[in-house]
């Protein structure tokens, strides 16, 4: 494959980590503005991850701007919005910490939003939730833009609402559009292609991709099944591309690939089934696996009870066939032919690193050009930096570069159809129930701007991400946002998403439980385990992990 050499410095590529951005004078971060005596200082904390925080400065300059001439605060007028980004704003802990912030407005992720309602550290914000936003010109509520399974359980299956959800996080394969289009990687409608079935150029026909669906334009030509997949990165590997790279050094974001495979494989109502246990049948539990013979169980309920049963759901066995395939295929080197065992399994190499060597392999020739990335979707953002260094690049900054995300190909072609995706973890937003009463109209009205359809779009069009809400990008935004986020918003808007939550009981209160958790064989990476083991073992390993027993001893007191 011919690469292209620029003039920009590849050492600066080389060397760019993860670089931290000035923050608009928060207490846990950022540069410091100087205080104005004279207005009403609302400080925002936030988590200091994946998707940073530059879209909430720019929420920040926005409401400061509408609400310039308003008094929030006796003796004061207008308001400064501090941002203060923090390293600490994640996990469970976070509900009790808050205790101690000064933050009005704390903006976290993987907090199971209970937490707050037992530790009492946020704000019962039910009536901004449903207050129709009329002041901002529409005319739905903040809760008319949730999905229901989010209306049920941020509203604590009684519509009290303590928390928001913030992002909308799906993990699966990321690739890059226009070496797609290079070098042909995409296929042919039939009868269209080359002796292999790809396009023979851009112009090319292309074949309907795994919705099945030769209308709809989005996965057209993107391989419909595994065997696809593997015949494109076999492609892939005779021109010199590295097909896939992740992580070495955080093996447990393959774990969320992993879930993100079986979800598609199972559809929504069968993944969800793992986290609401409501007594819906499970129509895939295999009874039992003889070489290429599968026998499968007859449709049996799903309760809180049974819910180890779904440890034999199909999915996680085709899902961990696929990951098998991609991990232990040897060349004729005798090495792994789809992946680098140098990148993937190399403790050493983070997930920013990851990302900017994916970026910037097409424009170097210090390494092959790599094909796809195995990501979460608040990557984008996250590889600012390295946009940045590249900016001098032709189509190569983050507006102009084309990376698209990947639906999922089938197991085989009869089971062709819509996409289904999987929600990585659970993200908040709330209000510091410590909150000054003098402060606390200026906290609830920002909460209510950030969630107007401007600010929503505004969200997708900075962080080139979704927010889990029902909104469009408004027509300003569009010519301003990236491809890729273009492309989530797509999803977002066509596709069902399986939320790993529910207001069962059981889930509530062990939510962390059920989120990428894969245990087999001892064993708690999935790419780790496959490495010694046969997805075989460990799909046994799963089952034997969860045995009625151990599901019994662990959560009987959260059974109905």
């Amino acid at each position: 494959m011919r690469k292209k050499v620029f003039g920009l410095t590849m050492a600066a590529l080389m060397s760019v980590s993860v670089f931290a951005s000035c923050g608009r004078g928060g207490n846990a971060g950022g540069s410091d503005d100087p205080v104005d005596p004279d207005k009403t200082q609302l400080n925002v904390a936030v988590w200091d991850g994946g998707f940073r925080y530059n879209w909430l400065e720019n929420w920040g300059d926005e409401f400061e701007k509408m609400y310039a001439n308003h008094s929030f605060e006796e003796g004061k007028v207008g308001v400064q919005v501090r941002v203060a980004p923090s390293k600490n704003l994640a996990l469970d802990p976070v509900a009790t910490n808050i205790k101690e912030m000064t933050e009005e407005v704390i903006i976290c992720e993987q907090v199971n939003t209970t937490g707050f309602v037992r530790e009492k550290s946020a704000l019962d914000i039910s009536d901004i939730v449903k207050e129709t936003l009329s002041d901002y010109g529409e005319t739905r509520s903040i809760e008319d833009k949730l999905s229901e399974s989010d209306k049920a359980f941020y509203g604590n299956g009684t519509g009290t609402y303590y928390a928001l959800p913030w992002y909308e996080s799906l993990f699966g394969v990321q690739y890059d559009v226009d070496l797609f289009e290079e070098n042909n990687y995409y296929f042919a409608a039939e009868g269209q292609g080359d002796s292999n079935g790809f396009v023979r150029s851009p112009s090319t026909p292309r074949g309907a991709g795994p919705d099945g669906d030769i209308t709809t334009t989005y996965d057209n030509g993107l391989p419909a099944t595994y065997d696809d997949f593997f015949k494109l990165c076999d492609k892939m590997v005779a021109d010199g591309v590295v097909p896939i790279i992740w992580t070495g050094m955080h093996k447990s974001y393959m774990n969320y690939f992993m879930q993100s495979l079986v979800a598609d494989y199972e559809g929504f109502e069968q993944m969800s089934l793992n986290y609401t246990m409501d007594g819906t049948k499970a129509t895939s539990l295999i009874k039992s696996i003889n070489g290429s013979t599968i026998t499968y169980e007859e449709p049996t309920e799903i309760y809180s009870k049974d819910g180890y049963l779904l440890q034999k759901q199909a999915g996680r066995y085709y899902a961990l066939k696929f990951l098998e395939r991609l991990i232990n295929t040897k060349g004729d080197d005798g090495q792994a032919k789809y992946i680098k065992m140098t990148d993937c399994y190399n403790s050493s190499l983070a997930h920013t690193e990851t990302q900017g060597k994916f970026l910037r392999s097409k424009y170097t020739d210090s390494y092959e050009t790599i094909a796809m990335i195995a990501e979460g979707s608040w990557w984008y953002n996250e590889a600012t930096p390295y946009f940045n260094a590249m900016s001098s690049i032709e189509g190569a900054g983050m507006k102009e570069r084309r990376i698209g995300f990947m639906p999922f190909p089938k197991a085989d072609s009869t089971r062709l159809g819509e996409a289904t995706y999987m929600n990585t973890w659970i993200t908040n937003i709330v209000i510091n129930a410590n909150t000054a009463a003098s402060k606390l109209d200026c906290a609830k009205e920002f909460v209510k701007f950030i969630h107007t359809d401007k600010s929503l779009s505004a969200f997708t069009r900075d962080s080139n991400g979704v927010r889990p809400f029902n909104y469009e990008l408004t027509e300003e935004d569009k010519v301003n946002t990236s491809y890729y986020a273009q492309q989530m918003m797509y999803i977002h808007n066509t596709a069902k998403v399986v939320n790993p939550w529910s207001t069962n009981t059981l889930m509530i209160n062990n939510l962390s439980s059920f989120t990428g958790a894969f245990i087999s064989k001892g064993y708690t990476n999935v790419v780790e385990g496959l490495r010694n083991i046969s997805a075989e073992e460990y799909f046994q390993g799963l089952q034997d992990n969860w045995t009625k027993a151990n599901w019994d001893n662990a959560y009987s007191r959260f059974f109905d």
